[in-house]
């Protein structure tokens, strides 16, 4: 089961667009602390492009062995993810691919996740200017588009295979208020979100380093966690651990341990 993360954030990127909604710009697609629904909304339908400038002399191809870009809490349907050493017309860059953005089983968000590699096999990001191109469509909500987080990082597979069962579970933050009267009220607090518990199964030490380079993100850094086998570029979730994890050592230096993830919203 191939499970990826994606993490080592280029967190430095500006952002701008062709259009935006004057209280949701462009530079809400990289605010700290990742917030989804912090989201960037053009301004005005047809075309739009939405710009990343990784910075000067910064390459994307440069900065990551493996770059991955995430997208979530997005409601267009397909867009080109395009590259180019100068800003300006989008219509022909040197590097262009569409891309289907597909709905999360969970919570219903649409999101995209991918390998630039896997993208185009043959042709390396080596482009300081990455590029969302949307072309004319209807979002699927709304009347103009919108992009929550973007995040530009490494994208390694685990070093371990997680063990069966992965669990996960939907959260709706809601209270219940309870009347004198016998009525009873349920209050929405918030949106909803994902808690995996991943068991995972290390075998020697080269795959229990790596699972614990993994722990060293700690309780507060988030990262991406990736199921790549379900719809594949839309199984992805911004998470942070909620739980310690206890290693449990086997036998023939086999290590199991579980961890408890919340995606963060």
């Amino acid at each position: 089961m191939p499970f990826r993360t994606v993490g080592s954030f280029h967190l430095t990127f500006v952002a701008s667009a062709t259009s935006q909604n004057g209280a949701l710009p462009a530079t809400f697609v990289n605010s700290y602390p990742y917030a989804p629904f912090r989201y960037w909304e053009s301004g005005s339908g047809g075309t739009q492009d939405l710009t990343l400038d990784m910075g000067v002399g910064l390459q994307v191809n440069s900065m990551f062995t493996t770059p991955a870009i995430f997208i979530d809490n997005t409601n267009v349907t397909s867009l080109l993810i395009q590259g180019n050493t100068a800003t300006g017309s989008w219509g022909a860059p040197p590097w262009s691919v569409g891309v289907q953005v597909t709905t999360e089983l969970y919570t219903g968000r649409k999101r995209f996740v991918a390998k630039l590699t896997d993208l185009a096999v043959n042709s390396a990001f080596s482009y300081r200017y990455l590029n969302l191109r949307i072309n004319s469509q209807a979002p699927s909500s709304g009347t103009a588009y919108r992009i929550g987080t973007i995040l530009i990082g490494t994208a390694p597979d685990l070093a371990a295979d997680p063990l069966y069962a992965v669990e996960r579970q939907r959260i709706d933050p809601v209270q219940f208020v309870e009347y004198p009267d016998g009525g009873r009220e349920v209050l929405s607090l918030g949106e909803p979100r994902v808690r995996l518990t991943l068991p995972t199964d290390a075998v020697g030490s080269a795959e229990l380093t790596g699972m614990m380079g993994i722990d060293r993100f700690g309780m507060t850094q988030p990262f991406v966690l990736w199921d790549a086998t379900t719809s594949g570029t839309a199984d992805a979730w911004l998470v942070r651990r909620v739980e310690a994890r206890t290693w449990t050592e086997r036998f023939l230096t086999q290590y199991e341990g579980t961890w408890t993830l919340e995606e963060v919203v």
